[in-house]
């Protein structure tokens, strides 16, 4: 089981959006989902290949530090 990366920001981040469903197979490096922090989006991509299993967010959902927010099963 593989993880997506999991935000880090002190300050408050949004979902924004959320480029995958569960049961898609993703390559390494794809933009799964789009985080607001700050007023910046940044894209958060894949460190591997596999189906999702689970996504535990939803678009315009508060994430917090260390929150695990795409399950990816290799």
């Amino acid at each position: 089981r593989s993880t997506l990366d999991r935000s880090s920001a002190a300050s408050d981040v949004y979902m924004r959006l959320v480029h995958a469903a569960v049961g898609d197979v993703v390559e390494a490096g794809k933009s799964v989902v789009v985080i607001e922090a700050m007023k910046m989006e940044n894209e958060l991509r894949t460190h591997s290949g596999g189906t999702i299993k689970e996504i535990r967010v939803r678009e315009e959902e508060t994430v917090n530090k260390n929150d695990i927010l795409v399950l990816i099963q290799e």
